[in-house]
């Protein structure tokens, strides 16, 4: 199904559980498929307790809310409806639209020599300063140490142990 362009449910932070019902069942209103929509308010209540009223009539209290009338509703904020779709596998297009496509990149360019011969250097005065030397064939035990020291002071690992350790091992052996 594709997503209209103005999606009124897009701009809603709080649902009804029919608005809910509607945007899960992939309609505006629901007229268009009463029985599919009137299936996911009965889901939807069950996570959604609506708010229930009710009136004095003489000494007897009435209940004023009746689920075929969908007069009283829950209120939903956005969030919980959307951790809630996500419990149940389910994408609703309406609540979820495709985002806007991504803007074209250039083609990455391959490093021109002295970039990368800049970018060894700077791989290995950074190495030396945390104390990695050039020990030969070491490089594996001292890239797991760096991530290690990285992960430890919050720093997401920027590649794999292997993968940094034979940067260390081309910068160290450019000099």
């Amino acid at each position: 199904m594709s997503v209209p362009a103005f999606n009124p449910f897009t701009l809603k932070s709080v649902f009804t559980t029919v608005e809910a019902a509607c945007a899960i069942a992939g309609v505006f209103t629901a007229k268009e498929a009463f029985a599919q929509v009137e299936t996911v308010v009965r889901e939807l209540e069950l996570s959604f307790p609506p708010v229930k009223k009710s009136k004095r009539v003489g000494n007897l209290y009435f209940d004023s809310w009746h689920t075929h009338e969908w007069t009283e509703h829950a209120e939903i904020p956005r969030a919980d409806l959307m951790a809630w779709c996500a419990h149940k596998g389910i994408r609703p297009p309406l609540l979820f639209p495709d985002p806007p496509p991504a803007p074209t990149q250039e083609p990455e360019r391959p490093l021109h020599e002295s970039e990368r011969a800049t970018l060894l250097r700077i791989i290995r005065a950074l190495a030396e300063l945390h104390g990695v030397k050039q020990t030969g064939d070491a490089y594996r035990s001292e890239a797991t140490r760096l991530l290690q020291k990285c992960s430890s002071k919050g720093i997401a690992d920027p590649c794999t142990d292997k993968s940094l350790a034979k940067h260390l091992k081309a910068a160290f052996d450019s000099r």
